[in-house]
């Protein structure tokens, strides 16, 4: 499991992080790292604005070609 701590400043900066985390899952041996776990400790207290920011994050997914091949789980403590 990787444990990915992305301090974005804001929407899109954290649209292409996750971006990158995506696409560095998607290359990585599955022996190696099948799973990755990204914290966002600066951004989404309220959890609708997360939850908003989900259908982001799943465009992501889709624009990169990824959608099948990768899963994005969400949980907000």
């Amino acid at each position: 499991i990787h444990y990915g701590v992305l301090r974005a400043s804001g929407q899109e900066v954290l649209r292409k992080q996750i971006g990158q985390e995506l696409i560095d899952l998607a290359r990585m041996d599955p022996a190696v790292r099948e799973t990755s776990l990204l914290i966002l400790p600066d951004l989404f207290p309220d959890f609708l604005e997360f939850n908003d920011f989900l259908e982001e994050a799943e465009a992501v997914l889709q624009q990169l070609d990824l959608e099948g091949v990768l899963q994005i789980a969400s949980f907000q403590p």
